[in-house]
């Protein structure tokens, strides 16, 4: 009897230590990979109340996020993510977080809670960003570690993102190789709703004894904008 108890406080010890550790982030780091999910690092509060950073931090509301995306739709919260960054390695290295999504209005990255952030979003677009997802730089010396804050808000547009370490190189690569099939899948697009207007306006249009071929053509172009549109416009 007295053995089963002790085997039951074991197991229920290993049950707190386990959910301890499940409920930390992990510092991720950043000079072991050049593209890297990091969001399942970080940890997340969803502000309803308009707290300031050191309100959150004072209260220790963040808790470990485990999951590799967030999606909150259309919503007036405000995300908080905090992550710690790390270089083990013996060497300087320079990285940038990405945050994926071209939709977010608002993305502030404290480096510090008492510097003032730096702005990104929809509403804070400068003549500088020339890539389809926003992402800020990070530089970190030989064995250091570096803890970072994220504000983000978007009141209007769906709240639907990834957090992302990348080699900037590596990532503006990608970005333009990305940005040409956009461009070419655009222009595919609108070429078939031009074709289609065309045929729409044609007598033959009006004619009764329209072919079969012709309005399984009809009936293909329309398909085709339609899932192409409504894709690219979540």
């Amino acid at each position: 009897m007295f053995n089963s108890y002790i085997k039951s406080f074991k197991i229920i010890v290993f049950l707190f230590v386990l959910l301890g550790a499940f409920s930390k982030a992990t510092p991720f780091d950043i000079s072991k990979t050049t593209e890297q999910l990091i969001l399942d690092h970080s940890s997340v509060y969803f502000d309803k109340d308009n707290l300031t950073l050191q309100e959150i931090i004072d209260q220790k509301l963040f808790t470990a996020y485990h999951h590799p995306y967030i999606n909150r739709g259309v919503s007036s919260e405000t995300i908080w993510i905090t992550i710690t960054l790390t270089n083990n390695s013996m060497s300087h290295v320079d990285k940038i977080l990405v945050l994926s999504s071209t939709l977010v209005e608002y993305v502030a990255l404290y480096n510090d809670v008492s510097h003032a952030p730096i702005l990104k979003g929809v509403v804070h677009i400068d003549d500088e960003h020339t890539t389809l997802f926003p992402y800020f730089h990070i530089n970190l010396k030989p064995k250091t570690s570096k803890q970072y804050y994220l504000k983000i808000k978007s009141a209007i547009n769906p709240i639907d993102f990834g957090l992302w370490i990348y080699d900037e190189k590596h990532y503006t690569s990608q970005d333009r190789v990305q940005q040409f099939i956009n461009t070419l899948l655009i222009g595919m697009v609108l070429a078939l709703m031009i074709l289609r207007s065309h045929f729409l306006s044609s007598p033959l249009h009006f004619l009764v004894c329209i072919s079969s071929k012709q309005k399984r053509y009809l009936n293909s172009i329309n398909g085709i904008s339609y899932l192409y549109l409504s894709h690219s416009l979540k």
